[in-house]
């Protein structure tokens, strides 16, 4: 179904993710079937994995609800030296972009027992955006996260722009002309009003 839609054969490659979808199949790839089959751009851009969270502020977050923003998802962990010392200028990020349609949120790769430690560093670094512990490595997995930290930028239509991996540097400069470059963009399919979600 997926080599039939990047065939632009897009009835056909329907038809046959949802012969896949009927199957009964419960994993992260049905979502992504189930997504290719309403936006069969899907399949030959490189969209960002649709995701469903609840914050360890208790907030939910539905990445389909941020179209029209840029997104930037923080793969990070409170075990890893570099994300740890990435924290300091990924506060000036947020910072920088309050007032802009930017939305950070941090995705951690801690083990669920330590929740308590993720939220005491987030409170005493004062990691203002919203942050998720990932217990079961789905949003890594998807996102094919294999090294730490790792940065993915997604544009207002839900297209990954940009992924940086590692911290050095020149790493925060880096992460700010990626969303620059992301938001000079906007004006074309942002508007301040709701714009449909393509994710």
């Amino acid at each position: 179904g997926v080599v039939l839609l990047k065939e632009n054969r897009d009835e056909e490659g329907i038809v046959e993710l949802q012969t896949y979808v009927d199957s009964g199949a419960r994993t992260p790839e049905a979502d992504t079937a189930r997504a290719m089959m309403v936006n069969p751009r899907r399949a030959r851009e490189p969209f960002a994995p649709v995701f469903k969270v609840t914050t360890l502020e208790g907030d939910y977050v539905n990445i389909e609800d941020l179209a029209g923003k840029v997104v930037v998802l923080d793969f990070w962990g409170t075990w890893c030296g570099p994300c740890v010392a990435a924290v300091p200028a990924l506060v000036d990020i947020s910072r920088r972009y309050a007032t802009r349609p930017v939305v950070l949120i941090g995705v951690s790769s801690d083990p669920p027992t330590d929740r308590g430690k993720v939220m005491a560093f987030v409170a005493a670094n004062k990691m203002t955006w919203p942050e998720y512990i990932d217990t079961n490595r789905q949003i890594e997995r998807i996102y094919e996260v294999h090294n730490f930290p790792t940065w993915v930028v997604i544009d207002a239509e839900g297209v990954i722009r940009d992924r940086i991996e590692a911290w050095g540097p020149n790493t925060s400069g880096d992460l700010v002309r990626a969303i620059d470059r992301v938001l000079k963009t906007l004006p074309k399919a942002y508007t301040g009003a709701h714009v449909k979600s393509s994710f």
